[in-house]
């Protein structure tokens, strides 16, 4: 492990994540607690794990009526991390209490129906993963609050289906397959929801519906390379993975291995601040189904971000941002977003990847 990459990652954020308003985990503080408390683990003379807590305490200290709720710049993504963190044994408090007053935003904006967005990031999707986050809580809430999770989670089901076939009926060209705020991200949400049996046939209909999706996407461009065909790969590994008599048929490997060539030519063009999470994902793969094509791909793409890791200072490839001055720290491109997945690449640790529906095999000694 590159230690002295890490402690100037750490050091910066130290420095810089104060001073910021973001609290989400894809632009803000949430993402930062979680590096931490990782950093923490892989080197304890970095006394990390305090100053992880210290940003956990300052958003439970500024929550109001009007903070972000979503998964990636709110609350949703701030209670994944905690019942991560709990589930890990790093946090005592009870979850359920923690978030008690902030759920009954979270649960109204549901039901409601607040948002048209698709995906992870601050769409429906991401709120269906907070509640099923909250479903597995080592200290979870009432019967009754559990009831209405519940109802809340397949309320996604039926406001993503509503979504989706107004986007058939409107024959729109442009749809977003990235995964953060694409339709990706909503497999990796079925997926986990599939897993619970609830609201069947329903839920494994639509998942195979758009796992068929994605797979047109990329067989309709075999010939091509972008790389947010990468996220539509993952979601389509992953749709189905924890089943003992998973197999994914040699046809849809033969392709990811002929397409990837063509990325291949298409690496040192990867903008500095993406190629760490594009490393990452190729490494799930390989470890998924021993693709040799990914793992050869996620080194080349790792050992580049090293080297200009390297040569580049940190405060250079993440500068403040020039209207509100606040360093990017989340994990959509900001500091988070390349610190937490080389950490993650070198410990083998990838099972905070859970919170996205992501799963990925571990070796017996990584396990314990």
């Amino acid at each position: 492990m590159n230690q002295l990459i890490h402690r100037r990652f750490v050091n910066y954020i130290l420095l810089n994540a104060s001073f910021q308003n973001r609290i989400g985990l894809f632009d803000g503080k949430t993402a930062v607690s979680i590096y931490l408390a990782m950093a923490a683990e892989a080197f304890p003379d970095f006394a990390a794990d305090a100053a992880s807590f210290s940003f956990l305490e300052e958003i439970q200290e500024h929550m109001s009526f009007g903070s972000p709720l979503g998964f990636g710049s709110g609350m949703a993504g701030y209670g994944c991390v905690l019942e991560y963190l709990a589930g890990k044994d790093l946090l005592a408090e009870d979850t359920s209490e923690l978030l008690e007053e902030p759920e009954k935003h979270i649960l109204g904006f549901v039901y409601r129906a607040a948002s048209q967005e698709p995906g992870l990031n601050n769409g429906i999707s991401g709120m269906g993963m907070y509640l099923l986050q909250r479903l597995k809580s080592k200290t979870p809430p009432g019967q009754f609050q559990q009831l209405l999770l519940k109802e809340a989670a397949i309320g996604c089901v039926d406001q993503l289906r509503k979504l989706w076939d107004a986007v058939r009926k409107e024959g729109k060209r442009n749809i977003d397959i990235s995964l953060w705020n694409g339709w990706p991200g909503v497999v990796l949400f079925l997926n986990e929801l599939r897993k619970t049996g609830w609201f069947e046939p329903e839920v494994t209909a639509f998942l195979q519906e758009m796992v068929e999706f994605l797979w047109r996407i990329v067989q309709k461009n075999r010939q091509n390379w972008h790389w947010d065909y990468l996220s539509c790969w993952l979601a389509i590994f992953q749709a189905g993975f924890d089943r003992a008599d998973y197999t994914l048929h040699p046809d849809k490997l033969k392709l990811f291995d002929k397409q990837l060539q063509f990325g291949f030519a298409s690496i040192e063009h990867i903008a500095a601040r993406k190629r760490m999470w594009y490393a990452l994902e190729l490494s799930i793969i390989e470890r998924q189904f021993e693709q040799a094509a990914a793992g050869k791909a996620a080194r080349k793409i790792k050992k580049l971000a090293e080297e200009g890791l390297e040569q580049r200072p940190v405060p250079e490839l993440f500068p403040p941002g020039m209207r509100q001055l606040e360093v990017p720290v989340g994990l959509l491109e900001g500091v988070c977003g390349t610190a937490l997945p080389l950490l993650t690449m070198e410990t083998g640790r990838y099972d905070w990847l859970s919170m996205f529906g992501i799963f990925v095999k571990q070796s017996h000694a990584e396990k314990n």
